[in-house]
């Protein structure tokens, strides 16, 4: 059932708040774990892979936050940073996200994983009057994802290819997961609300059309998708063509979804 007053919305999206937090302290922990475990051969194969390499242009990243979780070998420390705060950019292109992460390489600090965020967002500074926070320009991706085995992900993500009309993009996580993210998601379709009011509130509306997307699409599947991934208008999901240092593979954009298990592990693999 959609929601519609705003009693549900506050209820629901509490409740998947919480427990996204909960998702983010222990992926943080896992993250720490094996970052700090790279061996210096792994940080090597990470320079190597970033130095000739440039951002995918299947999004575009001018309006969106490039958001990394880092090993500082020197201080043998881990952290999360953002590529325009970390530089003092005001916008990233496509075109600048290579030469940013030779320049972290560079004073020693090596990317882990490289996300991007599934919205764009408007300069705060061109907000309308008396809101003060950023809020966003548009609805961005809708992304879906089923991580309960890479073997049941693409089938999940075959199903969604029917039911999905109009642009999508496949991408392997680099672990165990395919991300399905539909481009042609637009807010406004799923909510009924006054335009101005939309306007206002365009972030918390954002959030109530996407879980009215995902009552809607889960009806059509027959397998588990993450309310929590599509829920979220501030997400990241990892960039196409990155080193998941995690697992050791690539994270990739693919063309079809007929392919073994076996084989995308093995082709995307660049350390065991």
């Amino acid at each position: 059932m959609f929601i519609k007053s705003r009693s549900d919305t506050k209820r629901i999206i509490s409740k998947v708040d919480f427990y996204y937090l909960m998702d983010i302290d222990q992926k943080v922990l896992l993250y720490n774990t094996k970052a700090l475990s790279l061996k210096q051969s792994h940080l090597e194969i990470i320079k190597q892979y970033y130095n000739r390499w440039e951002a995918d242009n299947t999004i575009n990243l001018k309006h969106r936050f490039i958001k990394l979780f880092v090993l500082n070998k020197t201080a043998s420390k881990t952290m999360w940073i953002r590529l325009d705060k970390y530089f003092n950019k005001r916008r990233i292109q496509n075109r600048d996200v290579g030469n940013l992460i030779r320049k972290l390489i560079e004073e020693n600090i090596y990317p882990v994983r490289i996300f991007q965020s599934v919205s764009e967002w408007l300069d705060p500074r061109a907000v309308i009057q008396g809101n003060k926070n950023t809020r966003l320009i548009n609805s961005g991706l809708l992304v879906f994802e089923n991580d309960d085995s890479l073997e049941e992900s693409i089938l999940c993500a075959k199903e969604l290819d029917t039911v999905l009309k109009g642009n999508k993009t496949f991408v392997f996580s680099g672990n165990i997961s395919i991300h399905v993210w539909y481009h042609d998601f637009v807010a406004e379709n799923y909510i009924k609300v006054n335009e101005e009011e939309f306007i206002i509130k365009r972030e918390y509306y954002d959030r109530v059309a996407r879980y009215n997307a995902f009552v809607e699409f889960k009806e059509k599947i027959n397998y588990d998708i993450d309310k929590r991934v599509i829920i979220d208008s501030r997400r990241v999901v990892p960039m196409i063509n990155t080193i998941n240092a995690l697992t050791g593979r690539i994270v990739t954009k693919l063309e079809s979804l007929d392919i073994s298990t076996d084989i995308l592990r093995k082709n995307t693999q660049v350390w065991n």
